[in-house]
């Protein structure tokens, strides 16, 4: 079925006129058994149909045939035509319609759109005069419609005059899908955890590729915790424990190694697919001499194993990139060689409630303002 939101472009033209006009459909609702779309053709108003279940001639701008007929109808299409509609505008007061139709079988189709494999329909349709001394002529049209499953909706329309000269409706027409948009799913927010409490700790391993016997560990312990901040005390083995702040939005920190907002989704709405706006860098090795600046992405949700465990995790990608700062001394060959950058991915576990694993490794450059090549993940943890 198609969404709210989705979209299709055809193209109008008439055998007997130079002009092209734009036939834009867009869905406004959608249910199980009907669906409400917007018509809007050239530059015309906007014009709502709800179509439902059943084989319908509308008028040009209600989707001519049933749009969605193949969609809607549970019946074989041979079937609902034997109990075809008229809801054209044209076909009431003096004048009287009839019609019928049939599935011709499938054929393959070339639109603007592209080339596909369509169901093919043909109807036949004929009018008279609904009273004796109307001035209403009786005529006839064919109109024949294709059915390509993927686009979810007819991909073409032609409508030609058979018989008669003064049709009550625009009678001669091509109507061609010239493309079509699926409207974006709805955005998928990430659950944020629960917030951690005093006492909640964690321990932590870092390791390099290119030394894997240089391995340090971290500890962490929750300290307090406000609405709007965590203040957690940081032990770095063969070093002194010190106080972290951590607050809402992106920020990379130095915490043995550069990390990104170990919180992140304790204080932030994480979207899945969605930037994460400014990331601040505030690493020692950012100031001075060098200039750094980040951007992340929010990539996914996927399962990690680290040493303290597997976790369902959300997955956040932070490309990082640095230059020397305006005035940094050295030879254009040695500035040069300060032009770099890494890419930090990070797992975030609600049951973990922090961080369970970063990995960085160094994309470009030969002198970096700090550590860009390291694994930190998570070894053991105690919350409540």
């Amino acid at each position: 079925m198609p969404t709210v939101g989705d979209r299709w472009t055809y193209r109008l033209t008439e055998p007997d006129r130079s002009e092209t006009l734009s036939y834009v459909v867009t869905v406004g609702a959608v249910s199980r058994t009907e669906v409400l779309d917007q018509v809007v053709v050239g530059s015309g108003r906007s014009v709502p149909t709800r179509h439902t279940a059943g084989a319908q001639v509308f008028g040009q701008a209600g989707g001519v045939f049933s749009p969605y007929l193949l969609l809607l109808e549970r019946r074989p299409p041979a079937a609902a035509l034997r109990d075809l509609q008229i809801s054209d505008p044209a076909c009431t007061g003096p004048v009287l319609c009839e019609a019928s139709g049939r599935v011709a079988g499938e054929e393959q189709i070339e639109v603007p759109a592209g080339t596909f494999t369509a169901t093919k329909i043909v109807i036949e349709q004929s009018w008279r005069p609904a009273f004796s001394g109307s001035s209403v002529s009786a005529g006839a049209r064919v109109i024949t419609v294709w059915y390509a499953p993927e686009m979810q909706r007819a991909i073409k329309y032609s409508s030609r005059l058979t018989f008669g000269d003064a049709p009550p409706m625009e009678a001669n027409f091509d109507l061609e899908l010239a493309s079509f948009r699926v409207a974006p799913p709805p955005a998928r927010v990430v659950a944020p955890p629960k917030p951690p409490q005093v006492g909640d700790n964690w321990a932590y391993r870092i390791s390099e590729p290119r030394r894997p016997q240089a391995r340090r560990s971290v500890f962490v312990r929750v300290a307090s915790v406000a609405p709007a901040l965590i203040v957690e005390h940081v032990s770095l083995e063969g070093g002194f424990t010190a106080p972290w702040r951590h607050a809402k939005g992106g920020y990379l920190v130095a915490q043995g190694v550069s990390i990104f907002s170990p919180y992140l989704p304790q204080f932030d709405r994480l979207v899945i697919g969605a930037d994460l706006g400014y990331i601040e860098s505030n690493e020692p090795g950012c100031r001075g001499s060098f200039v750094c600046t980040a951007k992340g992405k929010v990539v996914g949700e996927e399962t990690v194993e680290v040493a303290a465990g597997r976790f369902n995790a959300t997955k956040i990608v932070v490309e990082q990139s640095w230059r020397p700062a305006a005035g940094t001394a050295g030879d254009a060959k040695e500035l040069e060689r300060m032009h770099g950058g890494r890419t930090l991915t990070v797992w975030y576990s609600s049951e973990a409630k922090r961080a369970v694993k970063y990995e960085s490794r160094r994309a470009a450059g030969e002198r970096p303002p700090f550590e860009t090549d390291f694994d930190l993940e998570l070894t053991a943890y105690q919350v409540r």
